[in-house]
């Protein structure tokens, strides 16, 4: 293989790192916001099932 070659590989191949890099950090963005929304989900739950118990105190 001639050296002209070998770099054309080279710079493919880092170009391929890159994009897979860039990927990732999108994913790993995607999974923070997702976490966040889930944890808000869970604390509307969490509220929303303390006032279902204080109703229920109140009506008996």
């Amino acid at each position: 293989m001639d050296s002209s070659a070998i770099s054309s590989v080279i710079q493919t191949v880092g170009r391929l790192l890159i994009q897979e890099a860039t990927s990732l950090m999108g994913v790993k963005d995607q999974v923070e916001d997702l976490q966040k929304e889930l944890e808000w989900m869970q604390s509307f739950l969490k509220e929303a099932d303390a006032r279902k118990v204080d109703n229920e105190v109140v009506r008996t």
